[in-house]
């Protein structure tokens, strides 16, 4: 079976519409879908929005802001 080897494209009217996967790549998916979960800023506690809000970029970092700097 290819898909225990790689990634099978499955396609419908010639567009692909999902894929097989090994059950390993799969689950190794699910792990990384977790570990990326998004959340609503309203979720947060307001002690970490005041964390958040009171911290700063580290100072080796500055360089980057001139990338922020309208042109």
């Amino acid at each position: 079976m290819r898909a225990q080897r790689k990634p099978v494209a499955v396609s419908s009217h010639g567009q692909i519409t999902g894929y097989f996967v090994s059950p390993d790549e799969y689950e190794e998916f699910k792990r990384f879908r977790e570990s990326r979960r998004a959340f609503a800023t309203a979720e947060l506690a307001e002690e970490r929005v005041e964390r958040i809000r009171a911290s700063r970029m580290d100072a080796r970092h500055a360089h980057l802001d001139k990338l922020l700097d309208p042109k």
